[in-house]
């Protein structure tokens, strides 16, 4: 059997971050405040905001839910802005991909249209305010969409040798530690070689159907005080980035080599649930 093993995806970025909150032993939600919504990289979700005006000259129960109606298609729309403006790899955002796509379009209009009301309704000073929100990762969410308009496939490995496992095993913590580079998050970020060749691409290791699948898949950020907090055990496994290009994660040679156990291990460490990506 594996021994418990915790796989750590660091990259500090430089958001503007709010609301603390724990993540293991600390950190920050990362969220992209986007118009009247927000994207929350951290807890996987998009919400957005949208108002009705209650009618004056209609009965009160008729209106109020003539107000919560308007509100929704109105949040339904500010939802639509803001998926449009999430980055899905390096410079490339999902409006792009919904331009070129009538599947994508289609389907994220469909999710967005079932978006689900985060809390009641709330009336004030004559006016209904309603919130939205959609799943980022999940099997219904927008992640396996885009996935499917890229032409990804999910990547399987060759089960590992013995020696593998061995090396598995004495490794506490895998980090990719892009501090300092001004990383985005993105929905499927990429590793690269300095040449620009793609290493890793989240892309061909996501699986909308692993309920793991989102305990390893983590964007937060971490001060280094919590980071010594949290504890990268005896013999971690470090992945250190040399610069970023907008989402993409930029590696030398030396680290670059690295990537094959990152790649090789993924699979196998998704199965025994045993991890934690935390990209800061």
């Amino acid at each position: 059997m594996y021994k418990k093993i915790m796989v750590i995806c660091v990259i500090l970025t430089s958001f503007s971050l709010a609301q603390y909150i724990p993540i293991e032993k600390g950190g920050k939600e990362v969220k992209e405040a986007q118009g009247p919504g927000e994207i929350n990289w951290t807890n996987q979700i998009i919400k957005a905001k949208g108002w009705g005006i209650i009618d004056t000259t209609l009965p009160k129960p008729q209106a109020k839910l003539m107000a919560i109606r308007t509100a929704q298609v109105v949040a339904q729309r500010n939802l639509l802005e803001i998926i449009k403006g999430v980055r899905v790899v390096s410079e490339t955002k999902v409006q792009d991909l919904m331009a070129k796509s009538d599947y994508i379009y289609t389907r994220i209009e469909g999710i967005v249209k079932g978006a689900q009301m985060v809390g009641e309704p709330i009336e004030k000073e004559g006016i209904i305010e309603v919130e939205l929100a959609i799943s980022i990762y999940d099997s219904n969410g927008i992640a396996p969409i885009i996935q499917k308009g890229l032409g990804k496939e999910l990547t399987i490995f060759s089960p590992l040798t013995e020696k593998e496992k061995e090396e598995l095993q004495k490794i506490t913590a895998i980090v990719i530690d892009a501090k300092g580079t001004g990383a985005k998050p993105a929905l499927f970020p990429r590793i690269v070689d300095e040449k620009g060749n793609v290493l890793f691409d989240f892309a061909e290791y996501y699986n909308p159907n692993d309920p793991n699948l989102r305990k390893i898949f983590k964007i937060v950020t971490l001060t280094e005080e919590e980071l010594k907090e949290i504890g990268l055990g005896e013999n971690p496994y470090i992945i250190k980035a040399s610069k970023a290009i907008h989402s993409d994660i930029v590696v030398n040679k030396q680290n670059a080599k690295k990537i094959n156990l990152l790649k090789k291990t993924i699979h196998s460490l998704i199965k025994i649930g045993k991890i934690l990506w935390i990209l800061l």
